[in-house]
């Protein structure tokens, strides 16, 4: 029972890491990026009259916000995996294996 939802899981989150990672052609902010980057390029910085002149931070894109997003949602769910499956070590007396190598073997028995 936990490892068919945690494939589930894992399936929708690569999923998601696709769509996140691919090229957004519709995002309304990437022509706004491409100003402010190409202003930045001209801009002439003298740090000895404003020190701070020759700072530039680009506003984070659609893409790149769902990449870091999806980097966390993995993350949470590998302390998820590891907390559940030291729980059932613990009440179940089961082998010392990882989470990972336990869902990994029993994901390649299910491709045979």
């Amino acid at each position: 029972m936990l490892f068919p939802s945690w494939a589930v899981r894992s399936d929708v989150l690569d999923y998601c890491a696709g769509v996140a990672t691919s090229p957004d052609p519709d995002n309304p902010d990437s022509v706004l990026r491409q100003i402010e980057d190409s202003k930045a390029r001209e801009r002439t910085v003298d740090e000895r009259l404003d020190p701070y002149s020759g700072r530039y931070f680009p506003q984070e894109t659609r893409t790149e916000s769902l990449a870091m997003l999806m980097r966390n949602e993995r993350a949470v769910e590998k302390i998820i995996r590891m907390r559940t499956w030291s729980m059932l070590g613990e009440r179940c007396g089961m082998t010392n294996e990882t989470a990972e190598v336990a869902f990994d073997k029993w994901r390649e028995m299910q491709r045979r």
